[in-house]
């Protein structure tokens, strides 16, 4: 296992660099409920699959271990995760020291865009100053979190 520190906001706009054509789709699958810890996870990523375990943690730091599974195994997890479902493209967006993971919904989560950035240390994250260009932030709103938006859809106020 290792720490995962992380915070998370939303995006309004996409940097007008942002190289469209190396995102990468990715579709997720759980296999808890939203209240389960740890949360059970299937991802394919391009041609890479994997299967991640994450504690509840708190806002910003959370436990994670994960796997790289065959895409054999990950066909036979995937009809496990039945209505907890997302598709989502990611762009690696370089920031400074920090790479930003942007997440484009797809589907029934349209017109959702996150921003992800991890962190070395929670020093780091809390001393990272966010550009103009992020909205707010959503680090452990459970509302954003993808096992709730794959069994709810978007909250009603977005």
């Amino acid at each position: 296992m290792a720490d995962e520190i992380e915070r998370k906001f939303l995006i309004e706009e996409l940097p007008e660099d942002l190289d469209y054509s190396i995102g990468q789709i990715i579709h997720q699958g759980y296999f808890t409920d939203e209240d389960a810890s740890p949360e059970l996870r299937v991802r394919s990523k391009g041609e890479n699959y994997y299967l991640t375990a994450k504690s509840r943690g708190t806002a910003v730091l959370r436990d994670e271990g994960e796997i790289e599974i065959t895409q054999e195994q990950y066909e036979i997890l995937w009809p496990f995760t039945e209505g907890k479902r997302l598709e989502k493209i990611r762009y690696n967006y370089p920031v400074g020291n920090y790479i930003f993971e942007i997440d484009i919904y797809q589907g029934v989560l349209e017109p959702l865009k996150t921003v992800d950035i991890e962190f070395p240390s929670l020093q780091d994250c809390e001393e990272f100053s966010p550009p103009d260009f992020l909205g707010k932030e959503i680090s452990g709103n459970p509302v954003y979190k993808n096992i709730r938006l794959s069994l709810h859809g978007l909250p009603d106020f977005l």
